[in-house]
């Protein structure tokens, strides 16, 4: 059965982590469904297009909220639905309160769930690599929000000097043709050709893998066979078939330089999440035109932010007696129309969901069922010390 926004007919008051929860009945168009200290949560109805639009509003000055991102595969790269992901947030961490999905992905195998984009778990564990002419968004090491593009530098330099261009935890297909492999692609490469089993080099950063950083590897192990075990204190280096006799002797103990580099750099950012294109920059939305191929009406999910909110925004659609959705140009006046400095355009169609007060508040497209996807950007309550 698909959820009904705006059409609850029961008012449930509870207290979650010190703070009043309230669901309301029935309620006219912007009127407050759910909130608890610092966050609200809406629906925007026009029933003329028809339209339906689901809003979170978090308040920055509210600092025991903050951002997490989630994998489909819990710790690892696969695809899983919202709630699913949402209950992969440690206890520890603190109690999730919204959410919504995060950055295309690849549904190729043997790595279905691989986001297109730059993805950073809280606390800074890079775990892919940014896309080619994607926007994403990033916290610094302050916890400041920025919207940008980078271009990737991952590379690997060996003992000759000779670089090569490498990819992160992805199938080869849809990255370089070298892949370094950490424990978040899973207990194995789960490809053919020659891998390099490296080991930390020294006292200099090792894992868990950052942006930004060069890190002394020496090569533990060659397996010619490909399959490579991901021992959690190693990574593996999956070379390129073509180019392995460009490479110097790979013999174990090989010494190894490996770059996360970007362009413009983004060392110290402790979390980071992918999608595109970018809506809203310094409070301007971007021109129709530039949303070249995406002026249809769809299910769409952003997020937005100035000074004072963050502002989880998703259309859905698809659903002609219910919800039509937006165009991009549509999606990112929206946004202007909250006063959003900055804006980013989300994972679209059947992707779309947002998790909130412990349930799905929206109607994804298919059929109402949730659609599993790569990863999620997620607001958590933090636990309070000593509890």
């Amino acid at each position: 059965m698909k959820p009904q926004p705006a059409q609850w007919t029961i008012r449930l008051l509870a207290v979650l982590s010190g703070g009043a929860v309230a669901w309301t009945a029935k309620a006219d168009t912007n009127e407050i469904l759910w909130q608890e200290p610092g966050i609200c949560y809406y629906c925007d109805v026009n029933p003329r297009l028809p339209l339906a639009v689901h809003v979170v509003r978090v308040d920055r000055a509210q600092k025991d909220l903050e951002f997490h991102t989630a994998l489909g595969g819990g710790g690892q790269i696969g695809t899983a639905t919202l709630s699913e992901q949402v209950k992969s947030i440690p206890r520890e961490v603190g109690q999730p309160v919204a959410a919504i999905n995060g950055d295309y992905f690849y549904v190729e195998r043997p790595f279905v769930g691989d986001p297109m984009n730059l993805q950073i778990l809280r606390g800074g564990e890079l775990v892919s690599a940014p896309g080619v002419d994607r926007a994403f968004l990033y916290f610094d090491a302050q916890g400041q929000p920025h919207l940008t593009n980078a271009l990737s530098a991952f590379a690997v330099t060996w003992p000759t000097g000779k670089v090569t261009p490498i990819g992160l935890n992805a199938t080869p297909a849809t990255s370089s043709q070298t892949v370094l492999f950490t424990t978040v692609a899973g207990r194995t490469t789960r490809i053919e050709g020659v891998e390099l089993i490296l080991e930390r080099n020294g006292s200099g950063p090792w894992l868990p893998l950052r942006i930004g950083q060069t890190l002394s590897a020496k090569v533990r192990e060659v397996n010619p066979k490909g399959f490579s075990k991901i021992p959690p204190e190693c990574m593996v280096l999956s070379l390129d078939p073509k180019s392995v006799n460009d490479f110097p002797p790979l013999n174990p103990g090989l010494e190894l330089k490996i770059s996360t580099a970007t362009t413009p750099h983004l060392s110290g950012a402790i979390l980071a999440i992918g999608g595109g294109p970018s809506l809203v920059r310094e409070g301007k939305a971007r021109p129709e035109q530039e949303f070249h191929g995406m002026r249809i009406r769809d299910p769409r999910s952003a997020i937005g932010w100035n000074a004072r909110y963050f502002y989880f925004v998703q259309a859905d659609g698809r659903q002609p007696r219910y919800s039509m959705g937006m165009t991009l140009a549509e999606l990112a006046d929206y946004f202007v129309k909250l006063q959003c400095d900055y804006a980013l355009n989300l994972d679209g169609g059947g992707s779309c969901t947002t998790w909130v007060g412990g349930k799905i508040v929206n109607s994804p497209s298919q059929r109402g069922w949730e659609r599993p996807s790569a990863n999620a950007l997620v607001l958590v309550r933090k636990k309070k010390t000593g509890s």
